[in-house]
């Protein structure tokens, strides 16, 4: 007898964030976002623990697969983009915590 697997989805929500991760999509108040394969990881990164601040050096190993050197400023570029994606008004999901580094907070 073959047996199949079903395919279940692996949905993870915050507030108004909605994240497929079997389709790849992001949901705000039921607007699909267009993000980029850096910005889709990092945003599951923050989701997983969303009142947890993550360092600088965390995401950019997690994400880019690398230590920082101090000189880059991948991240920081990547988390306004993302902020402003997911709210293009008052920015306020993605925040960061000066210092340390970032974490996503709900509505």
């Amino acid at each position: 007898m073959l047996r199949r697997r079903r395919r279940t989805h692996s949905l993870l929500r915050i507030g108004d964030i909605e994240i497929n991760d079997v389709e790849h999509t992001v949901k705000v108040n039921d607007r699909y976002l267009r993000l980029s394969m850096k910005e889709y990881a990092l945003l599951k990164i923050l989701a997983k623990e969303p009142t947890r601040v993550f360092s600088k050096e965390e995401l950019l190993q997690e994400v880019w697969g690398y230590q920082s050197n101090g000189h880059t400023r991948t991240l920081e570029a990547h988390c306004s983009r993302l902020r402003k994606k997911l709210d293009p008004t008052h920015g306020r999901y993605v925040v960061n915590c000066w210092g340390v580094g970032y974490r996503l907070v709900g509505p």
